[in-house]
Formats: structure tokens, sequence, C-alpha cells
């Protein structure tokens, strides 16, 4: 709890991927890549409670020996590729409603962000909190690349491509998964994570990176052999 608001973190982790396979269960160092998520939520203070969202038996096995977090099998219908994040998110709290538990914001943590850190989930949600005008809350992480659209085989670029030199260009700034926060109640009435002009909070460096796709796999497993990430 925090000023007085109850909060949950909840950790959506379904079995199929489709960029690597078992992709939450894959071994990441010397655990499963959903377990740096896992681990970290232990540390924190501010959560009231902490919920898993999965189809996958394993990740429950290893729920049940380890970290012992509320758990909620996904249907079917939620575990496909196709399904939307806040219909999961909708599901969770009405599991947790029905239990007669009630909170005023949720914490979203994928686990394919695994080296967030303590401090930058906290700061955000202290900034979120903060001010009772912000519904949604992420990070994000700042960006001199040129970018653009395919017409065909051409590319258009639209943003920073009027400077060549990369270090006179203007910062763009791109999502990143290390946090979400929402207003539960945002939620409930919209049905959205988001609102339209979500509140952020900067962020550069490892824990910025998402796990999409073997490359992304690759570096993470350099970082922690080279003990450049911190280990929960």
């Amino acid at each position: 709890m925090y000023k007085n608001k109850k909060i949950f973190a909840l950790i959506p982790a379904r079995k199929g991927s489709i960029g690597i396979k078992n992709k939450n269960i894959k071994e990441l160092g010397k655990k499963k890549l959903i377990e740096w998520t896992l681990s970290f939520v232990k540390k924190m203070k501010l959560f009231d409670h902490i919920l898993i969202s999965s189809d996958c038996n394993t990740i429950k096995k290893i729920n049940e020996n380890k970290y012992k977090y509320d758990f909620i099998k996904r249907s079917r219908l939620l575990s496909t590729s196709k399904a939307l994040a806040v219909d999961v998110v909708l599901n969770s709290l009405e599991y947790l409603e029905n239990k007669k538990m009630y909170f005023d914001y949720i914490v979203y943590l994928e686990p394919t962000t695994p080296f967030r850190t303590i401090e930058t989930v906290t700061n955000s949600l202290k900034k979120c909190l903060s001010d009772d005008s912000i519904n949604s809350f992420f990070v994000v992480k700042p960006s001199k690349e040129v970018v653009g659209i395919l017409d065909g085989k051409k590319f258009i670029p639209k943003y920073n491509h009027k400077v060549r030199r990369r270090q006179e260009r203007n910062n763009l700034f791109k999502e990143t998964g290390i946090v979400y926060i929402t207003k539960v109640r945002y939620i409930k009435k919209y049905k959205k994570i988001l609102c339209p002009q979500p509140s952020v909070t900067i962020s550069c460096g490892y824990e910025t990176l998402d796990i999409n796709d073997d490359v992304d796999f690759m570096l993470a497993e350099k970082l922690i052999e080279k003990n450049e990430v911190a280990s929960f």
C-alpha cells in the first residue's frame, strides 16, 4: 500500500510464444525467464497482492514450489496470440473481486522485460500515485533513430530525417515493458490499460531490453554472463 491506495501486481505469462518457443520458461542465466519477474516482485514493498495469469502448468508448478503467489488459470480464449492484454486484466480483476479483494491500482509486469530495477518501478509508482489526475503510467526510452513507413519498396522517413548527424537529432521516445500502472476504475470503465495520453518516466540502459526474439535473448544472456545486470 502507498498513500492509502491498494496495489496489486499482475504477471501475465501465457504458454505460447510466436518469437521464441516456450519463451517464459526458457532458461536465462540460472533460472527461467519468468523467474526474473517472480523474484523481482518479492523484493518490492509496495504491492498488497501478487497474481500470475497463465495457462502454463510448468509456471504453475514453479510458483507452487517456490514463490506461492496467487495464480489464475487462464482460459484458452485468453491464451492465444490474438488475446488482448486488457481482457487478461479484466479477467484477473473479476477473479479477485469474486474473492472480495478490491484494489485501486494495477501494476502490470511483463516477464519479457527481466532487467527492470526496483528503483525505476518504485519511482514510477510514487510518481503515478502522487497525482490523482494520472490514470495510467509507463516507462519510455529515448531514441535518435530515423523513423518512417514503407510504401511498397520505398522508405518514407517521418521523423529525424532532416538531420543526418545522429548527435544533433532530437530524441524520440519508445515504449518499454518495464512497468504499466493503471487505475482499476479507469480500466473497468474504459476497457483500456492506457489512457490516450499516459504519463511517463524515462529510462535508459539494460533495463529497457524487451525480449521478443532470439537476438534479444542472446543479448540478455551476454549481459548476464558479463555481470552487467542485477539478479534478484
